[in-house]
């Protein structure tokens, strides 16, 4: 998904580990909902759709402590996610890493809902416990209470989304910017080269996520910073294998890693303004680059460019990673 962020940075002093914030979103759209329902007396949700390559899932009722479920794909795995039962079995080796407290009842909680990381989509919003539990005798069992839109069956789901309400896993269409939003990558010499297209100032660390192609495993993440108490930096490329200027590498990739046998890779620029992060498949990058001059990089969407022509079109056929 292109997603407009914008990034706070917050800075461990003992660890040197930076950790940024979650991004704040822009309001979505369109209500962004799951379902919900009791049958045979178990709470029962669903996405809505299926949510891919999901690594954590949470459930929260409010109000009351010990409120919480959180489920965790085994390391290095993601799973295909869509219903849950509350008290299980769940589905994709997801297994509990935080369970409800002993005795918890969820009929006396007031509100329950649904999260999934990560998610293309745009949040969620807590449904009304009262609704889905006095609704659901009255629903047929493959409807389910929407908070705000009302009970649905897959169709009438699958008919309004995108319309009328956003599932929890479906990006929301207004935050889709109407030039293609991308980065440079080729290979040069065997290696994977990257370009954002224009400067990223005031950058404080750089993350790559790599997709294999197998999609019940996780990304694989490259992640480098700026060690706490320095200046920002200025990033425009990345040669991997290499550290950019002024920064050091907080997550290496694990070792015999093979970036030529993944499907793609993500850009994400850690900085306090403005930034997109942005996918860009890598067989065209591999098949490609032979083809084209060394100072060429293949923009997603905008095709192969050099650094010049990147900086002519930027705001005109493409967005760059930075470009507000």
């Amino acid at each position: 998904m292109i997603r407009l962020v914008l990034v706070i940075l917050a800075v461990f002093g003992v660890s040197g580990c930076l950790v940024p914030s979650a991004p704040v979103p822009d309001e979505p759209s369109l209500p962004v909902v799951f379902g919900a329902r009791v049958t045979d007396g178990q709470l029962r949700l669903w996405t809505g759709t299926p949510c891919r390559r999901v690594e954590q899932v949470m459930v929260r009722f409010s109000p009351g402590p010990g409120g919480r479920l959180q489920l965790t794909a085994p390391p290095d795995r993601a799973t295909e996610f869509e219903f849950l039962t509350l008290d299980g079995p769940y589905p994709g080796g997801l297994a509990v890493t935080e369970p409800l407290a002993d005795g918890f009842d969820w009929r006396a909680a007031k509100t329950v809902s649904l999260t999934v990381e990560p998610s293309e989509g745009a949040g969620t919003t807590a449904a009304d416990i009262a609704e889905i539990v006095d609704g659901s005798a009255q629903h047929p069992d493959d409807s389910y209470y929407f908070e705000g839109v009302g009970w649905l069956n897959p169709e009438q789901v699958t008919e309004q989304n995108g319309k009328s309400l956003l599932t929890i896993c479906t990006t929301d269409p207004a935050s889709e910017p109407e030039l293609p939003a991308t980065f440079g990558a080729r290979v040069t010499d065997g290696t994977l080269e990257i370009a954002t297209g224009t400067p990223c100032a005031e950058t404080n660390g750089v993350s790559l996520f790599f997709r294999p192609t197998d999609p019940n495993r996780s990304d694989i993440q490259l992640r480098m910073f700026v060690p706490h108490g320095s200046p920002p930096v200025d990033f425009d490329r990345l040669r991997l294998g290499e550290i950019p200027p002024g920064m050091r590498i907080d997550r290496p990739l694990p070792d015999g890693f093979d970036w030529h046998s993944m499907e793609s890779v993500q850009l994400s620029i850690h900085r306090p303004d403005y930034h997109r992060d942005t996918r860009v498949d890598l067989a065209e990058v591999i098949r490609g680059s032979a083809e084209h001059p060394a100072d060429m990089y293949y923009f997603q969407g905008a095709g192969w460019l050099d650094l010049a022509q990147a900086a002519e079109q930027d705001g005109k056929t493409y967005l760059s990673a930075c470009r507000e």
